[in-house]
């Protein structure tokens, strides 16, 4: 009667389980922990059953991707203690689960089964393995549980560059489109888990085309202007991690810009020829920028794509006059690596082993 109740209340939990997302199963790491208690023979049949069970309930056994048991072991989501005991008033054996999670090393459920022969518990094994999995909060894991990653960073570092499409509208003349180039460096302070200051450098290059200036008025055509500067934006980020291998970051902030020498202007008159000659240039006070960017978890850190809009507030002086405003889209690429773990992994095993021991 015991054994048609545990059958009972299993295999409803098992069908419950099965009605969930398999992909979900794949990204949740169990490690089986070695049977105590038992026969050899108990304890073998345990420990090798049951692995196989977990991968074929479609989740992702640690046991097989590293060979030292402690990192199987660190690397998993959750982990299941196995049991075996002998009860003599009842003449049974039994094998009790025991499900932890292994971030924070709470027990989660404890789950026992009744048997008189070891060839009976192949066809339950399963079925046992889904009823203890069953008490998992899947739907409430965070990405970092299911990823297996520590609870964040303090610092990120990265670098990218990438091609900008500007257009400059001048004084006088109508707008025009030039391409420029932003490559830089950036570090992001995170405070809190959806929270980012970002502060970046940008080696900046601008060419702006047909603008219809010279270095005395406006009164020339196909001229163009090259500037070098570096431009200095203070954004405040969001972090939002979507999937256990997407980010996306929306941002917004303000910028500053300063030259590195003279502008370069190119003065192509009438006749055709060519006058070439540096041109005294002062920044624009300041300017605007929002977009987002895009962060795909690559080795140690995550690999970037960044969109945004700029915009100038300010004029660009040249030789004293006022010349043009810029607006500026840009796609970048880069890489931004991870710093100062906020709780190191170390801790958190430490922390589990402890509890585990004093069970």
């Amino acid at each position: 009667m015991r054994k048609l109740g545990f059958l009972l209340m299993m295999t409803t939990l098992a069908v419950s389980l099965f009605a969930q997302t398999e992909s979900i199963f794949s990204n949740i790491y169990v490690y089986v922990s070695p049977a105590v208690g038992g026969t050899t023979e108990e304890r073998d049949f345990f420990d090798f059953n049951l692995q196989e069970e977990v991968m074929g309930g479609g989740y992702t056994l640690t046991n097989d991707l590293y060979a030292d048991p402690g990192e199987a072991w660190s690397q998993s989501d959750f982990y299941i203690d196995v049991e075996l005991s002998y009860d003599q008033e009842y003449d049974e054996h039994i094998v009790t689960l025991i499900l932890y999670n292994t971030l924070t090393g709470a027990e989660l459920v404890t789950s026992g089964m009744v048997y008189e022969t070891l060839d009976e518990m192949y066809k339950w094994n399963l079925t046992l393995i889904y009823q203890v999995m069953a008490n998992a909060p899947i739907s409430h894991l965070t990405d970092e549980e299911l990823t297996k990653k520590s609870p964040g960073y303090w610092l990120h570092l990265g670098f990218r560059a990438g091609p900008s499409m500007r257009l400059y509208s001048p004084m006088s003349y109508a707008a025009t489109m030039g391409i420029g180039v932003d490559i830089g460096v950036q570090l992001m302070v995170q405070p809190l888990p959806f929270l980012g200051i970002q502060l970046e450098t940008l080696f900046t290059i601008d060419y702006a085309p047909m603008l219809g200036i010279n270095d005395n008025n406006v009164n020339a055509v196909n001229d163009s202007i090259t500037s070098f500067g570096l431009m200095i934006p203070l954004l405040v980020k969001g972090t939002f991690q979507v999937s256990n291998m997407f980010r996306i970051d929306p941002f917004a902030g303000i910028y500053f810009w300063t030259p590195m020498g003279n502008a370069s202007i190119k003065e192509v008159k009438e006749s055709e020829n060519t006058v070439d000659g540096p041109s005294k240039i002062s920044p624009a006070p300041f300017g605007v920028t929002g977009g987002f960017s895009l962060g795909i978890s690559i080795g140690p850190g995550s690999l970037l794509i960044d969109t945004r809009y700029s915009y100038d507030f300010g004029d660009t002086i040249i030789n004293e006059k006022p010349v043009y405003r810029r607006s500026m889209v840009t796609l970048s690429i880069g890489y931004e690596f991870n710093f100062l773990e906020k709780t190191p992994k170390a801790q958190v095993q430490s922390a589990a082993n402890q509890r585990r021991a004093g069970r």
